[in-house]
């Protein structure tokens, strides 16, 4: 060991780069966090609207806002801003409970950050809202088989592959079920 002492220090050296280069960048903005709360997700019912009201019944300036407000939390994951991220879905959400850009991202970062059940309950949401959704599926699926709901996770996958086909469906470089050609975000 002592001959190879230099070795160990180089390995430690590649090691601290590689944490160092992938951990998350901050926010521009600072954030209060009360104390105990960095590990809680917070619950924010996802409702989807009753089949008989039409979802376009929406006024624009409730879509629009939603949309925003979804554009900001996909901003603020970019940076590495999950709690921001987290917060702004959920207000997305809770402006208009039918958007599905807004569930789906919602419900990957959920997968990602393994709330896991949650993330059942949101892309599980954004299936029901749009069924012909082949990435729906296949994020859902991907958040069954994360959770060990293989059977679900395979239940899904047929649903997208009765969509797009078996061989449009690939995994990306976190792992999770993507239609071909598509960057998730």
């Amino acid at each position: 060991m002592r001959r190879h002492w230099h070795i160990v220090v180089v390995l430690l050296a590649l090691l601290v780069g590689v944490v160092v280069f992938l951990w998350p960048g901050k926010s521009q903005e600072p954030r209060v966090t009360p104390p105990g709360a960095e590990d809680e997700v917070p619950q924010v019912p996802v409702s989807s609207p009753r089949l008989e009201d039409p979802i376009d019944t929406q006024p624009a300036d409730i879509h629009r806002e939603a949309t925003e407000l979804t554009q900001r939390a996909i901003n603020a994951r970019a940076v590495g801003d999950i709690a921001t991220a987290i917060a702004l879905f959920e207000q997305a959400i809770s402006s208009d409970p039918a958007d599905v850009v807004a569930l789906s991202n919602y419900g990957r970062l959920l997968t990602l950050t393994f709330s896991l059940d949650r993330a059942i309950d949101v892309l599980g949401a954004a299936t029901e809202l749009q069924p012909t959704d082949a990435q729906a599926w296949l994020d859902l699926a991907t958040a069954y088989e994360r959770a060990q709901l293989f059977r679900d996770s395979r239940e899904a996958q047929a649903k997208a592959q009765a969509l797009v086909g078996a061989d449009a469906i690939t995994r990306d470089e976190l792992g999770r079920y993507v239609v071909e050609g598509t960057q998730l975000e």
